[in-house]
């Protein structure tokens, strides 16, 4: 019995405490209320932010709910399945929705603040709209827009767009001969010859490439050993197979023998050079003179 009375003389004084500050917070606010719905009488233009309009009129309302549940909870009764805990959640979820937007405009709630606390003309005109500054100029009323603008000082010009001129471009011959040598090089590092060294020392597996033509007659070459062997025929082979198979021979011993690449295009400045002085050294005569082969004698 002694704990128990104990407790319960802590709890009182708990109590005691819990609600005199309840008390004085109950005072400050009855008298923000007041304050708050005397200045809400006075002014006479009261419509502003209808976000804001929103949020203390929900504001207000969630305190209300609260003061209601903490009014059952002093009185000892049980607020479970009560209406203000679904009024109060509903109302929190609101307020929570409106925040992300009140962010947004946080700029123009500033603005309108800073121009509240001033209370200056000359601000609440710079905030009202001025239609006629707006440009309702479209592409399909060009005559309605010259006829307005007759009477105008400033005209608004069309825009020309600058013409431009083609000039020379003045390249030097040092960078045009490396440009060509360049091209030259890479020319080389491509041709058949480097292929075929590269192809001979590299790692790299075999690619083997037929054109159309050789495709197709190792295809007929295909099906004429599987008939033979199908059917364990020799077929006979014509005159004019015969001269087709010797003339792919011979063709292919001469482009064997005769293919060089073109690894000498790395020449090809000296072979400019050489033409160059041979057909310098070749040049016309003028018309209308003739060379005399006459010798004097004495």
């Amino acid at each position: 019995m002694a704990d128990d009375t104990d407790a319960l003389s802590a709890d009182s004084v708990k109590f005691k405490a819990v609600v005199a500050d309840c008390r004085n917070s109950v005072s400050e606010l009855l008298k923000c209320a007041k304050e708050l719905l005397a200045n809400i009488r006075d002014n006479s233009e009261r419509n502003g932010i209808s976000l804001l309009e929103l949020k203390n009129h929900d504001l207000l309302a969630y305190a209300c709910e609260l003061a209601l549940l903490m009014c059952h909870m002093n009185c000892g009764k049980s607020i479970e399945g009560a209406d203000a805990i679904e009024r109060s959640v509903y109302l929190r979820t609101v307020l929570e929705r409106i925040r992300p937007l009140e962010q947004k405009m946080r700029s123009q709630v500033e603005r309108l603040t800073a121009i509240g606390a001033g209370s200056s003309e000359a601000a609440v005109k710079h905030l009202q709209p001025h239609p006629e500054r707006m440009n309702f100029n479209l592409a399909g009323d060009d005559e309605e827009v010259e006829d307005d603008t007759e009477n105008k000082d400033v005209a608004v010009k069309k825009y020309v767009p600058p013409k431009l001129v083609a000039v020379h471009y003045n390249e030097d011959e040092e960078e045009k001969e490396a440009r060509r040598i360049e091209r030259n090089r890479r020319r080389a590092l491509q041709s058949s010859l480097i292929q075929e060294l590269r192809t001979e020392y590299s790692d790299a597996p075999l690619e083997v490439s037929e054109d159309r033509r050789n495709r197709k007659l190792v295809q007929q070459e295909k099906e004429k050993e599987k008939y033979e062997e199908d059917y364990f025929v020799r077929l006979q082979v014509s005159k004019k197979e015969r001269h087709k198979e010797k003339l792919k021979n011979r063709q292919n011993l001469i482009e064997d023998l005769l293919h060089f690449g073109d690894y000498m295009a790395m020449d090809e400045r000296t072979t400019r050079k050489q033409k160059s002085t041979k057909s310098s050294r070749k040049r016309p005569s003028k018309p209308g003179k003739k060379k005399s082969n006459k010798r004097t004698r004495h």
